[in-house]
């Protein structure tokens, strides 16, 4: 089954999972700050040139079929170039401006107590070919085609403008791309509001794993992500890093900035953190259209981040240099993170520069939970339902397979990528279901104490009451509830008022996988991870 995300990507999956470990005890025993990194995040970097002008650098995932995958996204006039950005751009950057943690405080431990994590000290100018006339409309159709030379793994990259929508997908079709009718209503409303469509496909002896980063210039003054038409295929709770540089901050300019407070972020002695449910839980509070600032800062200090994070591949060098260029000494550096259900997709965000003068300071990534203390030796570990966010309304419960949702209000749950590259499981709504493929998603697939419901053309199961959808062996399934239904403030563990003792095992959250902290801390701590 092949999986797209055309206005941004089409999805890649990677399921990490870390066997059972020794932990520390119930201790902080990291060398370096926990760092809790979303590897699923779609990952964008907007630079403002000194015109006004703005160049996308946009990261594509996608698993599947070569051949099937098209990318398709609406551009506000025709970019004067299409080329491709060094593979690991955007890694470096993500992984240079992460958020970290200062662990809670814990006393009345053999050594003195204390805290014992450490921390480590779009205007265009004449395109590159001119736009070449055809005739697959018909009289009065419209289509103007514009070409550009294939780049890396990329072929028959064109922007297309004019016409009606079903004029345009029938173009786009007869050439090869990947255009279904549940994407004629988006491809209208931006059609309406005078947008093109930068299109490409993978050419003929290109693999997936060849793939990078796509690079364009365009004429628009503000950066603009394409969410209505990336709802089509987006996954519950699908993740957003976005990097605007710009001459100072950034903010949105028809979303909010959603602000965490530190006292509600949660860590525990074997690095499960509450993070990435948390900034899902209250971004849907704010009406699913907001974003967390996690940095704001200079260039220059990001340039000198990014100096200092190692891949070790081969290809680094090269784009740090790139880094280098882009991270000037006059500009500015914002991340955003978001995370959205496809049906909260229903305006696209706009980032705008804060005014000269403006107030707002610089953005540390540095959360600091030092004033959360602990006594006795004891970090509480991850509570029940603790880590997995099922959507605002929904509730989560326990299982003999871990912690899964309880959906509600006819909605139903899907296996999505989890921010640590595992599986998970979210409620999804059935408000954007396009099957756009045609295909039996469900077939062969058992929901066990459910149904199974295909949702764009993927497997989603509606469980019976009493039951609970969890992740087995990589599928969404019911099995039945081995709690009782637990609310999402969970989320916020609310810990018993004593805990006693120094804790030596926790059960891993995550459903259908551990954590990776090799991934996520970049240090030798280990979860300990319950047995199925």
């Amino acid at each position: 089954m092949k999986t797209w995300h055309f206005a941004l990507a089409a999805f890649a999956l990677s399921h990490l999972a870390a066997e059972r470990a020794d932990a520390c005890g119930g201790l902080f025993c990291s060398a370096t700050s926990p760092t809790p990194v979303d590897q699923a995040a779609e990952r964008i970097i907007f630079v403002v040139n000194d015109d006004g002008s703005v160049t996308a650098t946009v990261e594509i995932k996608y698993q599947g079929n070569p051949q099937d995958f098209s990318w398709i996204v609406p551009v506000s006039g025709t970019p004067d170039f299409v080329e491709v950005a060094g593979k690991d751009e955007l890694q470096l950057l993500d992984l240079a401006t992460a958020n970290s943690f200062i662990p809670p405080t814990v006393t009345g431990c053999s050594n003195g107590g204390g805290d014992l994590g450490g921390i480590p000290g779009f205007a265009c100018d004449e395109a590159l070919s001119a736009p070449v006339a055809d005739n697959a409309g018909g009289e009065g159709g419209g289509i103007r085609v514009t070409e550009y030379p294939s780049v890396g793994p990329f072929d028959d990259i064109v922007v297309v403008e004019g016409g009606e929508p079903r004029v345009l997908q029938t173009w786009l079709q007869d050439h090869g791309y990947q255009v279904s009718d549940g994407m004629l209503p988006f491809m209208g409303q931006y059609t309406v509001e005078g947008y093109k469509f930068l299109a490409t496909r993978l050419r003929a002896d290109a693999e997936v794993q060849d793939m990078v980063p796509i690079r364009f210039h365009c004429p628009q003054p503000d950066p603009e992500i394409p969410l209505r038409l990336t709802a089509i295929a987006a996954e519950p709770q699908m993740g957003f890093i976005v990097f605007v540089v710009g001459p100072r901050r950034y903010t949105t300019l028809n979303y909010v900035e959603v602000a965490l407070d530190s006292r509600d972020i949660r860590l525990d002695a074997f690095g499960q953190t509450n993070y990435q449910a948390l900034v899902s839980k209250r971004i849907d509070e704010a009406g699913g259209l907001g974003f967390v600032v996690e940095r704001a800062q200079s260039a220059a200090t990001t340039a000198g981040a990014v100096g200092n994070v190692f891949l070790g591949t081969e290809t680094e060098e090269e784009s740090r240099a790139t880094l280098r260029e882009i991270l000037r000494d006059d500009r500015y550096v914002t991340r955003f993170y978001g995370r959205m259900d496809g049906d909260e997709m229903i305006e696209d965000p706009i980032f705008v520069a804060r005014p000269e003068g403006d107030t707002a300071g610089d953005v540390t990534t540095l959360l600091d939970l030092s004033a959360q203390e602990y006594d006795n030796c004891t970090v509480p570990p991850m509570p029940v339902c603790g880590g997995l966010y099922c959507g605002l309304g929904h509730a989560c419960a326990g299982s003999e397979l871990g912690d899964g949702c309880v959906c509600r209000g006819g909605n139903v749950a899907r296996s999505i990528t989890s921010p640590t590259g595992g599986q998970t499981v979210a409620c999804s709504s059935l408000a954007i279901d396009l099957h756009s493929a045609g295909t039996d998603a469900c077939s062969g697939v058992v929901c066990g104490l459910g149904s199974c419901i295909p949702v764009n053309d993927r497997p989603a199961c509606s469980c019976d009451d009493g039951a609970v959808a969890v992740i087995d062996r990589g599928s969404v399934t019911c099995v039945p509830a081995t709690t009782a239904v637990i609310e999402n403030d969970q989320i916020l563990w609310p810990q018993p008022e004593d805990v006693g003792g120094c804790v030596t095992s926790v059960r891993g959250q995550q459903v259908g996988g551990a954590l990776s902290l090799a991934l996520l801390f970049g240090s030798g701590l280990a979860l300990r991870r319950r047995r199925r």
